[in-house]
């Protein structure tokens, strides 16, 4: 598909965890998604895992990755479940050796979701 032109995408999160989401506290609600959004929090954990991840993908270590369960408490943690984390290693198949990574928007909101991306140039 690569060689044809088209664009591939791949959406989810690395770091996805309902059950420790954490809102920041505000007088409404749009005060409250204003916050949410401009002030990034992390859990030590998802940090933790969020540079992890990073590492395991500019390294290639596709093995790690897709043997996530097999992971550290931190990896657990982020992937509670894994339709926001599969995405990621569709899109990640795609890579050519000579791809350049590039990470953008690298900020982890409500202390447990990544909104950390990552874009492959040929």
């Amino acid at each position: 598909m690569r060689k044809k032109g088209i664009l591939i995408i791949g959406s989810g999160n690395m770091v996805h965890n309902f059950s420790y989401l954490q809102l920041p506290k505000a007088k409404n609600a749009a005060d409250n998604m204003s916050a949410l959004f401009n002030q990034p929090f992390a859990h030590p954990w998802a940090a933790d895992a969020n540079q992890s991840f990073k590492e395991m993908i500019s390294s290639n270590n596709y093995q790690a990755l897709s043997n996530y369960k097999q992971l550290d408490k931190s990896i657990q943690l982020a992937i509670p479940t894994p339709e926001h984390y599969l995405p990621m290693l569709y899109t990640l198949a795609t890579k050519d050796r000579d791809d350049k990574l590039e990470f953008f928007n690298d900020i982890t909101i409500a202390g447990s979701f990544s909104m950390t991306s990552f874009i492959l140039r040929a």
